[in-house]
């Protein structure tokens, strides 16, 4: 499989996505291809690709670090070593992924309704501070006439 991926950034994304599922000892030898793969992008758009895939898989396995499927620490480091080749040189290109759709999801394992910023939380909690005391308080979307 790793002779056929070759200089194919759509064919090293889809082999991201099932990084995972593949034996360790796979993965060694697939994290030195891919380094050298990296090193030789020059595309911009490519080398962007390249990076939010990786950020994804780092982000996701270490944000769920404690999951019986989640990759364990010694096997996403050297896919940080990765990353770090793919990282741009100007501070707008290293911050423009935190813009996207996505980039500011909850930690792993909050729930929605206890992060004190979430509309569920602060509602909750005002309904049942006044819940015997007079009228509902005005939430985000209610009509005021």
């Amino acid at each position: 499989m790793l002779e056929q991926v070759g200089d194919d950034v759509d064919r090293w994304c889809a082999l991201l996505d099932l990084w995972a599922n593949f034996e360790p000892q796979w993965r060694v030898a697939a994290v030195k291809q891919l380094e050298a793969f990296a090193q030789t992008l020059t595309k911009p758009a490519e080398i962007e690709s390249m990076r939010d895939k990786l950020r994804k898989l780092l982000q996701y396995h270490r944000g769920f670090k404690d999951a019986q499927w989640a990759m364990a620490e010694v096997d996403l480091v050297p896919l940080d070593a990765v990353f770090e080749i793919l990282q741009p040189v100007g501070v707008e290109d290293r911050v423009r992924w935190l813009f996207r759709s996505g980039a500011a999801a909850l930690r792993p394992g909050m729930r929605r309704d206890s992060n004190p910023r979430s509309h569920d939380y602060v509602a909750g909690d005002m309904q049942s501070d006044n819940a015997n005391s007079g009228p509902k308080p005005h939430r985000p979307g209610d009509c005021l006439f």
